[in-house]
């Protein structure tokens, strides 16, 4: 081999390590990435960037620390907060460290040359500390620093903040990574951020988790824009002004629109407790299945410097992978889809964390990166570094920086040319601030500029821009707004309705021209952005805008739509049903009459009966249940009855209800319908009322040998309401008679209603005959009553029932009697409640050594997750979301030991345990899933919802722990765990592998190796081992004998197979020095031992082909054991280890 191919291969050995860094799925969020600091010109140095695109250095360390948020103003400076603080408060005593600073390229360079202290958190009365957010406008700048929204001005013009005043109070801190963030001014004007859901804050009397906020400067007026995701920390608005925002974690990336309500993690509630329903995600991807789930910064790309392929998409940074991302934007109804595309910059360097991305005076794009070893906030709050930190700019190859121009020096109309005609996202965006920081605009000749060319039937972009600018400057009139919604331009229509639904009052003309769109429109983007004005508008003709709307059939279907159609007619039943002139029972019948003469035709009106006869009974509002049924008896459509029917069970299902005197009548007529669903409906809706005939109904159903399953379940979800006595026999049949799981699972659920000790007796006795996955469901089923509780224990201290199948939450259920005599036996069978943190290390290292000493096989781990964790996690699409999705979480070897062996850790608010004793002798466990005046829901293991009536609850405690049993590792074998942990993996290693050594090296012998001549392992004369590798992946390289070190070596020979081509990277950690072939080709190298083993320090690009592929390892040995571990970039399982056989080469 030439001289010149050995050293391209050297260098291929070490540049995938730097280039693919980020493609860790699974990285470990405890651990930093014991990767040494480099220099910042080093960093660059290893980026890879999209064709035709370059990284550069504006700024790094001393100038910027930690920076967490930046923007640049209108004289192309950037304005930087650098926040020590993170993740802890300022301790008592100490001056918080926080700042602002101004960073300056005054000769054009493209390097910051001046750095300014502009302001400190210490200097200030109410000093700030943990600061997140950061915006220039109105002559200072916004700081967002929880409790506060701060805004400092330089007044005496010296360059150093010398006044603050306090803005708003009440931004929350529990979660100090969830804290307001993320400052950018909207195309209204408006000041927008965001705020993450594991923190809760109140702020001008609103209330708020996960939500984009936002602030109106002038009239000094928060509100809550849009509610729900995760921890969103970026944001950007498209071309058209549409609002994108991407979350820290999965799902990452939502379409925003005015007045929406979206999926929150951890299935926590909407403070809407009328939304019966929720937005989601436009992204039909996954990031962390390559490079983790931590996004933070978007930026949508537009502009003069961008090539047509990049426009309509949107970069983001990945925390965890160390580089920016792209999605790709396309029109799916009135919304997006968002599918990902190629990275745009990869580091090499894995302390790269970007942070957020902004558009640059020049037409580039500026970037920050706090850069940090930690990844992630659950590393130790103490372990931060707080000395380094960088901007970087990224640009077209051969734009050249520029010294920016002073925008604020510029007249209003020279302004106005800019915001309308100019493309560089930066200077329009500027130009537009300020104009609105100059409103009310009374320039007219610029004023009638504006008018005309937002007016302008070709004008599309710059019409829209127009248009925008007379809202931000104050000067935008009732006419032009009329007319503007006639534009040929649908993006300029959408902005008229949105400026119309902002007005604080609504004329008789506003609704007519918005009534005579809703008829005409053609665009789905448009009629959404009507859903979402009426749903604000308060105007006696909404309602006729509402309905007509309604009945644009062509968008039942649509993502978006019908939801904010229901806000929008949710919002006019408030009105209604908060009138008090008694005008609003006539107008309620006048609303349902119309329902009911257009459900028949119309699926968006069938879309809102449901959602209409809930709101109606919501709050216990069971005075209104004749009404409900009344419209029931109206509907001809069966579809119209079905789905009035549901929602009226929505509302009064789990409760025992008096019948309304026209009850009889509608189960009449539906018992003559003969349609299946409505007999169902009418029967279900019939136990609620106590109906005998409905009941004896379902205790037919109950008790025929030929029902199937799925009617069996039914029945009992609907007997469960009443519980009558005549079906306890009938349940204890199905129970020793069926041979349905799922059939079981439900009896089990309906038995927790009867308070019979006989239950007891009987559902121990059965123990032996019921499969495992059913046992824990006993357990559950029993914890619930005392006299069950006591039968239990009283069975595990006769050994009839093993203690390990008891774990936490069952103590805690049965602690929660307060009864010292079952206490003590619980102590006297199970043990010690609670172990301590030395004990649960103990345990875990425990573990971590067993992850070692044997093999772990991941099918049969499947097996182990279905029987322990499937009830409450979700992993490849199988599983219940009780808990944290699985797919989307960090599954390192140590995370996996962490998060199973001590759950409690770090636990989120939403997922502490809710325990609930009710008046009538239950224990409930479970985590909240919803709850109003009237009752009180706790979701528990299979997604199974409990609700209970707060009439019926004694007594609710919060438990500041997890769900997840603390002692799951007393039901597994060490084989089990192994087993569970191979199946989880993000990336299992290889494990199926022959070790011979150590031996001396023989250049012959290798070559034919390489050449495939022979399988190594059937090598004459050599004595392969095949030691058993577990899942941590560790294979022990022996020391060299007779003081060979550095001369013998080991070979580690595996073989994997794959279906499909696959482009993937061999990823590799060692302390030894090593060479690796993939098929007879040299891929990656090592040169000199370590002292320590850096996991996936190393990896190398590999294409795999169809078929059976060959790993050779030739590592040096040393004077002592030495470590290897090998895996491939592999997040959907598409490589098989070809397991290994007796060596035949002796």
């Amino acid at each position: 081999m030439s001289r010149s191919i050995r050293y391209s291969l050297l260098l291929l050995g070490f540049l995938p390590a730097l280039s693919w860094s980020q493609r860790e799925f699974g990285f470990d969020n405890r651990q930093p990435t014991g990767q040494p600091y480099l220099s910042a010109e080093e960093t660059v140095r290893r980026f890879r960037v999209f064709g035709g695109w370059e990284v550069t250095l504006f700024a790094s360390e001393p100038q910027v620390i930690n920076p967490i948020a930046f923007t640049i103003d209108e004289r192309g400076r950037v304005w930087v907060l650098e926040c020590y603080e993170y993740p802890k408060r300022t301790p008592p005593g100490i001056m918080p460290r926080d700042r602002i600073k101004i960073l300056e390229d005054s000769d054009g360079d493209g390097r910051a040359d001046k750095v300014t202290v502009w302001a400190e958190g210490k200097d200030f009365p109410a000093r700030f500390d943990l600061a997140s957010g950061l915006e220039v406008g109105y002559g200072g700048v916004f700081l967002g620093a929880p409790p506060y929204l701060f805004f400092l001005q330089d007044r005496n013009h010296d360059g150093k903040c010398d006044h603050y005043e306090i803005l708003l109070r009440g931004f929350g801190s529990q979660d100090t990574h969830e804290t307001l963030n993320t400052f950018q001014w909207g195309p209204d004007g408006r000041l927008y951020g965001l705020h993450g859901v594991f923190t809760t804050s109140e702020v001008q009397g609103v209330r708020l988790d996960a939500a984009v906020w936002r602030y109106d400067v002038r009239a000094q007026r928060f509100e809550v824009f849009a509610e729900g995701t995760s921890n969103p920390w970026g944001m950007d608005f498209d071309t058209e002004g549409n609002c994108f925002l991407v979350c820290c974690v999965i799902p990452h990336l939502f379409h925003i629109v005015p007045g929406g309500i979206y999926i929150k993690q951890s299935h926590k509630p909407s403070y809407h407790p009328y939304a019966y329903g929720q937005l989601r995600e436009i992204s039909d991807h996954l990031h962390h299945q390559e490079s983790g789930w931590a996004h933070a910064g978007l930026l949508y790309l537009d502009g003069p410097t961008l090539p047509q392929q990049l426009r309509g998409s949107l970069l983001m940074g990945s925390i965890h992978g160390s580089s920016i991302k792209r999605d790709v934007l396309r029109r799916h109804g009135s919304t997006f889809i968002a599918s990902h595309a190629p990275d745009f910059v990869v580091s090499g360097d894995r302390n790269v964390r970007p942070i957020n991305l902004r558009w640059a005076p020049d037409g580039s794009i500026y970037w920050i990166d706090w850069h940090d070893q930690n990844p992630c906030h659950q590393a130790h709050p103490d372990s931060w570094d707080y000395s380094h930190g960088r901007i970087y700019r990224l640009a077209p190859k051969g734009l050249k920086p520029q010294r920016a121009k002073d925008l604020s020096s510029l007249g209003v109309r020279h302004l106005a040319d800019i915001a309308v005609h100019e493309d560089n996202p930066y200077r329009y965006r500027t130009a537009l601030r300020l104009l609105a920081e100059r409103a009310p605009l009374t320039d007219s000749e610029t004023i009638a500029y504006l008018r005309k060319t937002a007016l302008q039937p070709d004008g599309r972009l710059r019409s829209l821009r127009a248009l925008w600018a007379l809202y931000q400057a104050g000067v935008l009139d009732s006419n032009t707004k009329h007319r503007l919604l006639g534009h040929p331009y649908a993006a300029v229509r959408a902005w008229a309705v949105r400026f119309v639904a902002e007005q604080l009052e609504w004329t008789d003309a506003d609704l007519k021209a918005l009534t005579d769109l809703v008829s005409s429109e053609t665009e789905a983007s448009v009629r959404l952005e009507i859903a979402c004005a009426l749903r604000r508008i308060r105007h006696p003709a909404s309602l006729a805008a509402l309905q007509l709307l309604t009945l644009r059939n062509e968008d039942a279907g649509d993502p978006t739509i019908p939801f904010m159609l229901w806000l929008a007619w949710e919002s006019h039943l408030r009105q209604l049903l908060g009138d008090q002139s008694g005008k609003s029972d006539s107008d309620l019948e006048s609303l349902v009459a119309w329902f009911a003469e257009h459900a028949d035709g119309s699926p968006g009106v069938r879309e809102i009966i449901p959602r209409t006869m809930r709101r109606l009974l919501a709050d216990g509002a069971l005075d209104r249940l004749g009404f409900c049924l009344d419209f029931v008896l109206r509907c001809r459509s069966t579809d119209a009855r079905r789905a009035a029917l549901v929602g009226i069970l929505e509302a009064i299902r789990n409760r025992q209800v008096r019948p309304p005197a026209n009850w009889p009548k509608l189960a009449l007529e539906l018992s003559q319908s003969g349609d299946s669903e409505l007999l169902r409906l009418k029967r279900e809706l019939g136990i609620v009322f106590r109906d005998p005939v409905s009941i004896k109904a379902a205790l037919q159903v109950l008790g025929n040998p030929r029902t199937t399953p799925e009617e069996l379940v039914r029945a009992l979800e609907e007997l469960s309401v009443i519980h009558p006595a005549e079906a306890l026999p009938l349940l204890r049949e199905q129970w020793e008679k069926s041979d349905s799981e799922v059939v079981r699972r439900a009896v089990l659920r309906t038995l927790g209603d009867y308070d019979d000790p006989a239950i007891a007796t009987w559902l121990l006795a059965s123990w032996k005959q019921v499969p495992p996955a059913l046992r824990s469901e006993i357990i559950k089923t029993l914890q619930k009553r005392k006299t069950w509780a006591r039968s239990l224990l009283e069975a595990v201290a006769r050994k009839e029932i093993p203690a390990t199948e008891l774990n936490s939450n069952t103590v805690l259920a049965i602690r929660s009697f307060a009864d010292k005599e079952m206490n003590d036996l619980l102590e006297k069978v199970w043990g010690r409640v609670r172990e301590t943190p030395a004990d649960i290390e103990k345990k875990i290292e425990k573990y971590r050594l067993a992850m070692s000493s044997g093999r772990g096989d991941a099918e049969r781990g499947r097996a182990v997750f279905e029987k322990h964790c499937a009830q409450c996690h979700r992993f490849r699409q199988q599983g219940h979301e009780v808990g944290p999705d699985l797919d989307g979480a960090e599954r390192s070897l140590d995370y996996l030991l962490i998060n199973i062996l001590d759950p409690n850790r770090v636990v989120g608010q939403p997922y502490f345990t809710r325990v609930i004793l009710t008046k009538d002798g239950k224990v409930l466990t479970g985590i909240l899933a919803a709850e109003d005046g009237q009752s009180v829901s706790i979701r528990r293991e299979n997604n199974v919802i409990e609700t209970v009536p707060r009439t019926n609850i004694e007594e609710m405690k919060v438990e500041t722990r997890s769900l997840m049993p603390d002692n799951l590792d007393q039901n597994l074998s060490e084989q089990e765990f192994r087993d569970l942990v191979s199946y989880l993996l993000a990336h299992p290693f290889l494990s199926e592998v022959y070790i011979c050594g150590p031996v001396r090296p023989a250049p012959e012998r290798l070559e034919k190796w390489l050449r495939a001549s022979v399988r190594p392992v059937e090598e004459a004369g050599l004595s392969w081992q095949t030691p058993a590798i577990g899942p941590s992946g560790r294979i022990v390289v022996p020391a060299a004998k007779y003081d060979l070190a550095g001369h013998d070596v080991t070979y580690i020979y595996g073989e994997v197979e794959t279906r499909q081509k696959l482009q993937t990277e061999l990823r590799v950690g060692s302390n030894v020095a090593l060479r690796i072939w993939l098929d007879g080709k040299l891929i990656l190298q090592k040169g000199r031992a370590s002292a320590q083993v850096v996991i996936d320090e190393l990896s190398a690009a590999v294409s795999l082909e169809p078929g059976r592929h060959a790993i050779l390892v030739e590592a040096i040995c040393r004077d002592r054991e030495g470590e290897v571990y090998l895996r491939f970039l592999d997040p959907q399982r598409q490589i098989r280890q070809v397991p290994v056989a007796p060596a035949p080469g002796k």
